[in-house]
């Protein structure tokens, strides 16, 4: 856990969802690769679209680890995707 302010915009993007219904844990790195190439610092996972109500835990906590694993902030809070 980092001690930093926020800063600069912080997105609330929506929940990649396959065609069944379930949660398409692929579809974030693309997401973050677009954030990040129009100036996003951070995103709000399961914040403030909804979605999150209908997920389990477990499916909750799959979706935020995907989210830090491919959008990790630096020192110089330029986001870092693979």
């Amino acid at each position: 856990m980092s001690d930093r302010e926020l800063t600069g915009l912080i997105a609330a993007p929506f929940t990649p969802m396959d065609s069944a219904g379930e949660i398409d844990l692929a579809g974030v790195e693309p997401m973050a690769a677009a954030l990040a190439a129009n100036g996003v610092n951070g995103a709000f996972v399961c914040g403030t679209t909804g979605e999150c109500l209908s997920l389990t835990v477990g499916e909750r906590m799959a979706l935020v680890e995907r989210w830090r694993a491919v959008y990790l902030v630096n020192e110089s809070s330029i986001p870092r995707v693979p």
